[in-house]
Formats: C-alpha cells, structure tokens, sequence
C-alpha cells in the first residue's frame, strides 16, 4: 500500500514496514513503481501489512475496542442489567 500522511493518519503503521507513504505525486508514483518492480520489497510489506490488519483491524477487534471505551466511558460493563430499574445501563 502507498499512501499520504493524511492518508495513514490515525493508522497504527510504520511507513516502511506496513506501507509507503509520500506526499507528493513524484514520491507517491516511485513508491508505486517501486513496490511493482522489487518482488521482495512487495512482499514483505504485503506479509506485514496482513499480518497488522488480522492483530488490529479485524471487525471483531474494532468491536472489542468499542467495547473498551464503552466501558470506559460510563464505569463498568456496557449493557449490564441495574437491579433497581430492571433496564440495561448506558
């Protein structure tokens, strides 16, 4: 993958690693045609982009992570039944 800075903003990735990343159309179109001709350099980010994406970015571990701050968020466990009011708490 090739991207900008804005691109891979937020993502937990190392350029070099997981992507490549460029900000200008120069950077970004020998990055591309760097990952096209060098097979190894293509496959090792292929492989450390796969693996990233099954450790964090999986829909079951965006759940648990929404899950998380949830739990966070209100001070005990999402969901749980209140025994007075009988209904789930926020």
């Amino acid at each position: 993958m090739v991207s900008t800075t804005i691109g891979a903003e937020g993502l937990d990735v190392v350029a070099g690693e997981h992507l490549a990343i460029a900000d200008t159309a120069e950077g970004l179109a020998r990055h591309c045609a760097d990952l096209l001709t060098d097979r190894a350099a293509r496959a090792a980010t292929v492989t450390a982009a796969a693996r990233l994406h099954t450790v964090r970015y999986r829909p079951g571990h965006a759940a648990a992570r929404v899950r998380q701050a949830a739990l966070r968020a209100t001070g005990g466990p999402a969901g749980v039944a209140t025994p007075a009011a009988g209904r789930r708490a926020p």
